[in-house]
């Protein structure tokens, strides 16, 4: 079942990604969010505009007026691509 939230997750930033010609920017709201480095964020905000990620934090994230925000609450971000069958189980 993890898996399936990850990849729900992952299509999700795609797609928020994918609307470049949107004019209104793109907003994940509420998400578990990992970066690159530091600790994940819980209730994270990831702000996308003309297709690149210009804002990752946490609650208090400015939101561009007029920005399409998505409810992601349970779901997690992860940066790149993710090959569900690496993701083992802890003992």
């Amino acid at each position: 079942m993890t898996h399936r939230w990850l990849i729900i997750a992952s299509g999700i930033a795609m797609v928020a990604l994918g609307v470049v010609a949107q004019e209104m920017p793109p907003v994940i709201r509420g998400a578990r969010v990992f970066t690159a480095e530091g600790v994940p964020i819980d209730n994270g905000v990831l702000v996308v505009q003309k297709g690149k990620i210009v804002s990752v934090g946490g609650q208090l994230t400015s939101v561009p007026d007029g920005a399409t925000v998505i409810d992601a609450a349970g779901k997690v971000i992860l940066p790149g691509l993710v090959d569900t069958h690496s993701i083992g189980r802890a003992s």
